[in-house]
């Protein structure tokens, strides 16, 4: 009975000594950032029909110019804030949330022609824009080496985003505006 008290005892002093060398050492931080976000993986988008969904295409007597336009959904600017608590040298908790403001791409549709002495022109614009919000909760754990100080950080990424789709098409007849579609998608 007296061995298990005395290893009780040490226990407890070794828990004690712990917590205050954890209350001794710890370092709560913050970081405030942003940046521009280039984009990487520049693609051409497909819609559902499997057709391209950003053009530039002009026709006029029957000349035709097309375009694809490329777009990135993660390109823009970013913003973050990183707030985290080291316990001691070697084991820590760290909390990052970023939000991205993505640029907007945009891509245009323009036909003129004549039909029975008609002049029509038709209009159309496709714009794409994304945002993300992302939580970082880590665990991060550190060499504790004095010069050169490696550290991991582990953790899962919780992402939270949207995509926005606005589409305006006008058709005009000899310069008069005979029909508007604006469509707002998010």
């Amino acid at each position: 009975m007296k061995k298990v008290n005395l290893i009780a005892k040490k226990v407890v002093l070794l828990m004690f000594i712990n917590l205050f060398s954890i209350a001794a050492y710890s370092q709560f931080y913050i970081n405030v950032g942003g940046g521009y976000n280039l984009g990487i993986a520049n693609q051409t988008l497909l819609n559902i029909a499997n057709q391209t969904l950003l053009i530039n295409y002009e026709s006029t007597d029957n000349i035709q110019k097309i375009e694809n336009v490329k777009t990135s959904l993660g390109k823009g600017l970013n913003f973050g804030l990183n707030i985290g608590y080291m316990f001691n040298g070697n084991i820590g908790i760290d909390l990052q949330c970023s939000y991205l403001l993505g640029d907007e791409t945009t891509g245009e549709y323009k036909y003129n022609y004549t039909y029975f002495n008609n002049n029509y022109y038709d209009f159309g614009k496709i714009s794409l824009k994304s945002q993300m919000f992302r939580v970082n909760p880590s665990i991060i754990i550190a060499s504790g080496f004095d010069k050169l100080d490696p550290y991991a950080k582990f953790g899962v990424i919780l992402g939270f985003g949207s995509i926005t789709l606005n589409y305006l098409y006008e058709e005009y007849e000899n310069n008069q505006l005979q029909d508007k579609e604006v469509v707002k998608w998010k």
